[in-house]
């Protein structure tokens, strides 16, 4: 349920230090999706913090970042389809061309497993020289 899913999410982030990818992301937009009433405040609220993320983030590490198909999915099943819409033009995210690219999800999840690697040992590295 949301709220277990937004509690890890918190923890992973607060807790932990760990920078979310875009699968933590879809998680929680399909735990709002599934939620009753429908989280649809929350959602947009997560669409928020993905794209100051994504933009805050390197080039390398954006791709990792990057809306998916699942996303808009997700995010369209809280929304309803005019006000994806009117978010994906907020954001600057290509509706069309997401919907319309091949989606490999283990290349998505390679490419987030990687980011979270660099992420952990970043994150390592801090503890590391705190402790010191």
């Amino acid at each position: 349920d949301f709220e277990r899913a937004f509690g890890r999410y918190k923890q992973m982030v607060g807790s932990f230090g760990i920078a979310p990818s875009i699968i933590q992301y879809n998680q929680l937009l399909k735990a709002c999706a599934r939620s009753r009433p429908v989280r649809s405040a929350e959602a947009e609220a997560i669409l928020r913090e993905l794209a100051c993320s994504w933009k805050n983030h390197k080039p390398e590490s954006q791709q990792s970042l990057r809306p998916t198909r699942i996303t808009l999915k997700a995010l369209g099943r809280c929304v309803g389809q005019r006000r994806l819409s009117e978010l994906c033009s907020e954001f600057g995210i290509d509706k069309d061309k997401i919907f319309n690219q091949d989606f490999h999800a283990g290349r998505h999840k390679r490419a987030a497993a990687s980011a979270h690697r660099s992420h952990l040992a970043t994150f390592r590295t801090m503890e590391s020289t705190q402790q010191a």
